[in-house]
């Protein structure tokens, strides 16, 4: 993925690269730059898709200002073929033809295009600091040109990227598995060995290199052999065998969020193979650099799969048949989503796997509970501190009012 590579601006200075519209085949694209909002002089026109200068350009800013015209305004230095064949791109109705998608056991971003009468999982995103989103699609002759949007605040940047993947090649969602199967039983096949052998990342630490930083060398080289694994969960539900490989690779990732990824994964074909599932934790099991992980597997449970995810709005019918004790944990989600400390530490430790997890400082933490509210309503408390988070307090009613028609556990 090519994304945002990171640049130079001064303070205050959001830049951000668009494309206005592209060929049919993907191989040309109409762009311009905009710094906080206004229009860089000397930046419309078209490019080469890959290439560094603009092959023709042209005046697009509205007279007297710097305001970028639509289109189909836009003055051109040179008409040639290439800009006669540029089309605008359609927002309208872009979701109804392509949209990125999160795997929430992955934590994966990946492009869906719907083809041949079905959505077709056909791109993954491993850019973990930028916002991605489909802004625009030309169906062509024989090809989907694309316009994907990036933005990061870290970078200060925005812009877009054409990306034209062909009919043949969004249908050809079975080779897309077969391949990235492969790869990541051949790689994991090779890690094993090296495990065997004691040697890679599996050696002991150089003389004079710190253990620290060679357990950190190793864990980056094993999350780039599980990477494989998560790309083929997202293609495909995975079987028993690849779950073992999987686990396998978790269990030398010791943190709460790759436990918690372990937990979903083994759930999933628990869900479809019991007993293949159950073998590949007691794989695990058997050997004690992994045994930990499967003490885990084994005693936790994954109290949010099949309930709502946190920050979603909730509805009277979505919480009509549940339990009590999944009523507790909806509660919770919204307590550590304002920071709530939590006592218990299996219900710590899952939260801490979630990834989004921030509990406030001991000081606003110790504030917080000598209230004297918190012992006589600690919900007042609780909607005091969602404070603009109107979904939040919503939530938070309706999560009341289904616990009222049922004997809720005390909290």
């Amino acid at each position: 993925m090519v994304g945002l590579a990171a640049r130079d601006a001064a303070a205050g200075d959001f830049v951000d690269d668009r494309i206005a519209a592209a060929t049919e085949d993907g191989a040309y694209q109409a762009e311009y730059e905009t710094s906080d909002g206004s229009l860089e002089e000397g930046t419309c026109g078209m490019r080469k898709v890959g290439a560094k200068e603009l092959a023709v350009k042209a005046s697009c800013a509205l007279p007297g200002t710097r305001d970028v015209l639509p289109f189909a305004k836009w003055q051109w230095v040179n008409a040639t073929p290439e800009v006669r064949r540029l089309k605008p791109f359609e927002a309208s109705g872009v979701e109804k033809i392509a949209r990125v998608t999160y795997d929430f056991d992955t934590h994966l971003r990946y492009a869906e295009i719907f083809h041949g009468g079905a959505w077709m999982r056909v791109r993954l995103f491993e850019d973990d600091d930028s916002e991605i989103n489909i802004s625009g699609v030309i169906k062509g002759s024989d090809r989907y040109v694309v316009r994907l949007s990036y933005s990061s605040r870290r970078i200060l940047q925005a812009g877009d990227e054409i990306w034209a993947p062909t009919f043949a090649e969004v249908a050809d969602e079975k080779g897309r598995y077969e391949r990235a199967l492969k790869e990541a039983q051949d790689d994991t096949a090779r890690m094993r060995e090296h495990r065997r052998q004691g040697d890679a990342v599996f050696a002991p630490p150089p003389a004079g290199t710190k253990k620290e930083k060679w357990e950190q060398r190793r864990r980056h080289g094993i999350a780039r052999f599980l990477r494989k694994w998560e790309i083929v969960a997202v293609l495909r539900p995975l079987s028993a065998a690849d779950l073992r490989d999987t686990l396998w690779l978790l269990a030398w990732l010791d943190s709460p969020v790759r436990r918690y990824e372990s937990l979903r994964l083994y759930d999933g074909v628990r869900g479809r193979d019991p007993k293949g599932a159950s073998a590949a934790v007691d794989a695990l099991a058997a050997d004690p650099d992994t045994r930990a992980l499967a003490d885990y597997l084994k005693a936790t449970k994954d109290w949010f799969r099949n309930l709502p995810t946190a920050g979603e709005e909730l509805t009277p019918a979505m919480l009509r048949d549940l339990s009590p004790e999944q009523l507790l944990w909806l509660r919770r989600s919204l307590q550590v989503r304002s920071g709530y400390h939590m006592d218990d530490p299996a219900v710590r430790q899952y939260f801490e796997g979630l990834g989004w997890y921030s509990p406030m400082s001991d000081k606003k933490w110790k504030k917080l509970t000598s209230d004297p509210a918190w012992k006589t309503d600690p919900d007042a408390v609780l909607l005091r501190t969602l404070k603009d988070d109107e979904r939040g307090k919503q939530n938070l009613l309706l999560i009341k009012q289904a616990e009222s028609r049922r004997q809720a556990p005390p909290r």
